[in-house]
């Protein structure tokens, strides 16, 4: 349930939501104005909704900011409705960053709130900031209906007030001046600063960009990447824009256009790896015998994030990139009991075959899901050669393809299938042998007897 951080009732919206779930209403009437659901569809099954201004609201409210008198409440007309740059970002956030753990998201300026919409639909934990009432009201009833869950706060970027704590800072349209945009700048190497990614979009025609980027290489400090903005096609807004919020002829409006957005994405190198393993450290106390095991032997090796990947299809299709997966069989035999087999994907693992090249009579079986759950304590589509550490009876024989060694670094599951673990080989079987048991290193590609 979305709350703002200043009021108490937000420790009881939850409760609210949970009980009561909510609908998608078509408009909402406030005091400053008559707003409208708008449905913006993300991917091709994820469609989120928004509260734009009606064209009257848009016209008051602009005309109540012009006359800028200090007895008149004064809202923001540019968070009152969508821009080129919020749904840009929105599909970058979907498509770059990591949604296997919960991650810090701090929206700064987040208007009608798409970014922060779709950060908490993936799950993370979501701060929105304004510096203006209205976009968070707005904000507050389209997560309401839709049964998402964020905070908010009045937030001013040009304020001295210091970043709330985050992982990624999202900072969509909100040049619009360059005192604004030099604000951003200073914000921006503050994030960095603190280990944040920082995600930036700016649709044509803002006049603080040039202002940004100037202030932005001023703060810019040896070892920090170049400041490089990416033009990337994004879609134009539809429906009706003031043309004192918006800009006369402003090429960000129309039906079915297309829109160059410019998108900053300003990261430490490694930051994916870093920030993953200290969340996977902090959510998962199974998985951390497994990395406390490797940081305990001093075994170099990285964490990654991806989708989850139950097939080694779906392994090489989600992080084929980052290396050579393994594919892990756990098996049994009548012969000699349980085994834990890993070998690179396009080896030859067939349960007859292995009971040959093992020496041994008679075939393997899969092992009951039950029994990978015991011995093993993982599920099924998640078996990794480093889940063997769980085996404290040393049930399991470990049988490792002999092709592994040739590869300069080898990833696999750590217990669970939406993370790949990677190290050399040689590390791997040093990880085995410390569970007090012996590594079986078997030929696959050796041809059998007729």
């Amino acid at each position: 349930m979305p709350r703002l951080s200043s009021l108490s009732l937000g420790l009881l919206l939850p409760l609210f939501l949970l009980f009561f779930p909510q609908t998608q209403v078509n408009s909402l009437n406030l005091p400053s104005g008559h707003y409208t659901a708008t449905p913006i569809p993300l991917t091709p099954t994820l469609t989120l909704s928004i509260y734009e201004a009606s064209p009257l609201t848009q016209n008051t409210l602009v005309e109540t900011a012009i006359a800028g008198s200090p007895d008149l409440p004064h809202d923001d007309p540019y968070g009152c409705v969508l821009w080129p740059a919020s749904y840009t970002i929105s599909k970058h956030f979907i498509s770059k960053i990591p949604h296997a753990l919960p991650l810090k998201i701090l929206e700064l300026g987040s208007g009608t709130g798409l970014a922060s919409l779709t950060a908490s639909h993936y799950n993370h934990t979501v701060l929105s900031t304004d510096y203006s009432p209205l976009p968070l009201d707005l904000l507050y009833h389209s997560a309401i209906s839709q049964n998402l869950n964020l905070d908010m706060k009045l937030f001013d970027i040009t304020s001295r007030e210091p970043l709330p704590s985050h992982d990624v800072l999202i900072a969509a349209d909100v040049m619009y001046e360059p005192k604004t945009g030099r604000a951003l700048a200073e914000r921006v190497v503050e994030s960095y600063k603190n280990k944040g990614r920082v995600i930036v979009g700016d649709s044509p025609g803002r006049m603080g960009r040039p202002a940004f980027l100037e202030r932005l290489e001023e703060l810019r400090e040896g070892g920090m990447p170049e400041v490089v903005f990416r033009e990337v096609e994004g879609r134009t807004v539809e429906g009706y824009r003031d043309e004192m919020i918006c800009g006369k002829g402003s090429g960000s409006v129309g039906v079915g256009g297309k829109v160059e957005v410019a998108v900053l994405d300003w990261y430490k190198p490694g930051w994916g790896e870093e920030v993953v393993e200290e969340k996977y450290e902090e959510e998962e106390e199974e998985s951390n015998v497994i990395l406390n095991k490797l940081k305990s032997m001093k075994i170099d090796h990285t964490v990654h994030s991806h989708p989850p990947a139950f097939t080694s299809a779906e392994l090489e299709e989600y992080a084929g990139s980052l290396g050579r997966h393994t594919k892990n069989l756990f098996a049994v035999s009548k012969k000699i009991g349980l085994v834990l087999v890993c070998a690179r994907a396009e080896a030859d693992t067939n349960f007859k075959g292995l009971g040959t090249k093992m020496g041994i009579k008679g075939g393997f079986s899969m092992a009951k899901e039950e029994v990978l759950e015991r011995v093993l304590n993982v599920k099924k589509g998640s078996v990794g050669p480093m889940s063997i550490v769980n085996d404290s009876e040393k049930e399991v024989r470990f049988i490792l393809d002999a092709g592994i060694m040739d590869l300069e670094r080898v990833f696999s599951h750590p217990g669970r299938n939406d993370f790949s673990v990677g190290m050399k080989p040689e590390d791997l079987v040093k990880y085995i042998e410390s569970t007090g048991r012996s590594v079986e290193l078997i030929d696959f590609d050796m041809k059998e007897k007729e």
